[in-house]
């Protein structure tokens, strides 16, 4: 091991997903053998640590992951909560005031780090707000996830396993990442959860703004793993074990031809985003005949809800209709812009904004503060 300890212990969490489950011949269906199976890809794979970890392994919480919902998200919070493994692994680490009166552990009571198994389908949604809610574990969090049920000759769950378990006993800096091999090109790429985006419909790669190429883990690939650059603003953000909840407060509306926001009822939404075409634009059209297209339709029936524009922004060469819209936000301050930010990042933001308000009462300062290198680009933030 690279701090010279003879064994890394490392938790194993199942939520689920096709990386927990086995086929039939016809259907995906959940398993209860996960962990075992990723245990023992490791134990008796060709890594230079294998048989040199241990691992604790959680009962399979059994959510296929199309199957996710903020009640579901809150359902793995409480649990994670609730285990031992990693409320010790948090109080070692200082860094959740909840937990200051909890008693002092020993370090046989923690983990070096964590390996949270999850299906593909929300993978980046569940990433981006677990890069939030786990970035002061102290310890590297990895989310793996696989394209086919482990037991299948196509499947890159072993893979996936392997490569988090290597980076973390490598002595790979505290975060939360994703390994992923993407099957187009068969090669292993390290994300920042923060940063990782959908999957392509039909599609079995996975892709992030300065996601780095694991070809092989060891001494020369350690050299290329992430690093920070800089200390994270922590400042306002939301505590694992305190009065965190999550609620379905936040609309997400994409663009396409022909999108009529008659159709829209607002009723229990405090947050609106709303997706751009790759230009950074949506329809502003103003003519009567085609109102109900317009997103100031939209500004017209939302009542003071803020609307969040993503991906756009302000600098450089912009398009008229995004300057129509600039000018709109100056008059009525309900129109924010926003860049160098996934979309499935922003939203998961506005959901923990929104669903805490007690907890976060200036929204805007939350989106645009950096808790786990989210921002790719310097073109970021809420102008108004």
């Amino acid at each position: 091991m690279r701090d010279g300890s003879s064994e890394k212990k490392i938790l194993v969490f199942l939520t689920g997903g096709t990386i927990c489950s086995h086929y039939d011949g016809r259907v995906k269906r959940q398993g209860d053998v996960a962990g075992t199976f990723l245990e023992e890809s490791f134990t008796n794979s060709s890594s230079e640590y294998a048989g040199k970890v241990k691992f604790g392994t959680t009962e399979n919480l059994g959510i296929f992951s199309e199957d996710m919902t903020p009640g579901r998200w809150n359902r793995m919070i409480g649990y994670m909560r609730k285990l031992p493994e990693i409320r010790d692994t948090a109080i070692r680490s200082g860094s959740y005031p909840s937990l200051k009166d909890e008693r002092l552990i020993s370090a046989d009571n923690a983990y070096d780090g964590i390996v949270i198994a999850h299906g593909t389908d929300t993978l980046a949604y569940s990433a981006a707000l677990f890069s939030i809610l786990l970035r002061d574990m102290g310890v590297p969090v990895f989310i793996v996830s696989s394209n086919e049920a482990p037991q299948s000759e196509r499947s890159n769950a072993a893979a996936n396993f392997r490569a988090a378990v290597e980076c973390i006993c490598e002595g790979i800096r505290p975060g939360v990442y994703v390994t992923y091999r993407n099957i187009s090109d068969g090669t292993m790429y390290l994300h920042y959860a923060s940063r990782l985006m959908q999957c392509g419909n039909f599609e079995e790669d996975f892709r992030s703004p300065g996601m780095t190429k694991l070809d092989h883990i060891g001494v020369k690939a350690f050299s290329r793993l992430p690093r920070y650059d800089g200390e994270t603003d922590a400042s306002g953000c939301i505590d694992l074990f305190g009065d965190l909840k999550i609620e379905n407060v936040v609309m997400k509306i994409d663009p396409y031809v022909g999108l009529n926001y008659d159709f829209y009822d607002f009723s229990g939404v405090k947050a609106i985003l709303h997706g751009t075409y790759h230009s950074g634009t949506v329809c502003t059209e103003k003519a009567d005949d085609h109102g109900e297209n317009s997103v100031f339709a939209l500004l017209r029936r939302c009542g003071e809800r803020p609307v969040y524009i993503a991906p756009s922004d302000l600098t450089g060469g912009i398009y008229e209709s995004v300057e129509a819209l600039e000018k709109y936000s100056g008059t009525a301050n309900r129109v924010r812009f926003a860049g160098g930010i996934t979309a499935e990042m922003l939203y998961v933001k506005l959901l923990l904004a929104y669903s805490n308000e007690t907890l976060i009462p200036d929204a805007d300062s939350f989106v645009c503060g950096e808790y786990n290198k989210e921002f790719f680009s310097p073109d970021r933030g809420t102008d108004n």
